[in-house]
């Protein structure tokens, strides 16, 4: 268990967002998860996919931008693509038979206290 599913976990999403017209690249294994390449309107995203529970099967998969804060200092702003692609991901992963417990994080909050601070869709 975790390899092969974390494999499989990162297809899919690639699959299913090809499908809502997002371009993705082919999921490379980077030896703790699997990483791909998303693009929303011109803007990259940069996947990671990891399983990390040891008796529970659980996966997390996390999204970010490569606009970098010294663009974002000169007024550059992704919000609104990500917001297409977080939307695109819940979509996906709600509406899976297989997966349950979906929860969403901000990198804050996963830092500071992953078994409190979630929330069952994504806000931004």
């Amino acid at each position: 268990m975790g390899p092969d599913e974390t494999r499989d976990l990162s297809h899919s999403l690639v699959n299913a967002l090809g499908s809502d017209g997002f371009e993705c690249s082919i999921p490379e294994d980077i030896d703790y998860a699997f990483a791909f390449r998303c693009r929303v309107a011109g803007r990259d995203f940069y996947f990671l996919v990891g399983y990390v529970g040891d008796g529970v099967r659980e996966w997390l998969v996390s999204v970010t931008s490569d606009l970098g804060w010294f663009r974002r200092l000169f007024g550059e702003d992704d919000q609104q693509e990500l917001r297409r692609l977080t939307t695109a991901i819940h979509k996906l992963l709600s509406s899976s038979d297989e997966l349950r417990d979906v929860r969403w994080y901000t990198l804050e909050e996963w830092n500071e206290d992953p078994a409190g601070s979630w929330s069952p869709a994504p806000s931004k």
